[in-house]
């Protein structure tokens, strides 16, 4: 849970930070056993260098491996249901992506349309765009699809629509016309 907060909030540091706090939870376990095993007697001072050169061997190895490992497996994980928090009137909800049709820019807030209800989240296109980018495609400067909604495209006029499964038609915007492929 620490791990994943980590690497959502600090991105650019995470292994740096990951790393760092491996190091210290090593150093805080050593001190801690070092205090109870001197107040078990088996030591006459609180730091035993014998206990350190033991200790930061082989079991901090192990150690710093496991921690290290873990951290590794969290940040490659595969995250197929990303989820968003986002708002209903004033209520916050997390919303599953994949329940998304499409998003619409509206001055500095961002509305995500599902089924049957509107999400409303303050967020600039362009950071969702590229947060979301696998699976939505920009094919307006308003609008994000998901890809797994798209039924057709379609002609009319001059103007290029893209058809959903609910039926909508969204237009294509010109400068994104050779980019939308599907």
């Amino acid at each position: 849970m620490l791990l994943q907060h980590a690497k959502a909030r600090y991105f650019r540091w995470y292994w740096l930070l990951s790393i760092g706090l491996a190091l210290l939870a090593l150093g805080v376990f050593f001190a801690v056993s070092n205090a109870v095993l001197h107040s078990f007697g088996f030591f006459d001072a609180y730091w035993d260098l014998t206990f350190a050169r033991y200790y930061f061997g082989r079991e901090a190895l192990y150690h710093l491996i496991l921690i290290v490992a873990a951290a590794f497996y969290v940040y490659h994980r595969p995250n197929n249901t990303q989820k968003l928090q986002v708002f209903k009137g004033r209520k916050k909800l997390t919303l599953g992506i994949d329940l998304v049709h499409w998003i619409e820019a509206e001055g500095h807030y961002l509305n995500f349309y599902t089924d049957s209800e509107c999400y409303m989240k303050r967020e600039r296109l362009g950071v969702m765009a590229k947060q979301l980018s696998p699976e939505f495609i920009r094919i307006h400067r308003k609008f994000l699809v998901n890809r797994n909604q798209i039924v057709s495209k379609e002609k009319e006029k001059r103007d290029e629509y893209v058809v959903l499964n609910s039926g909508k038609r969204l237009k294509i915007g010109p400068s994104f016309k050779e980019k939308v492929t599907f």
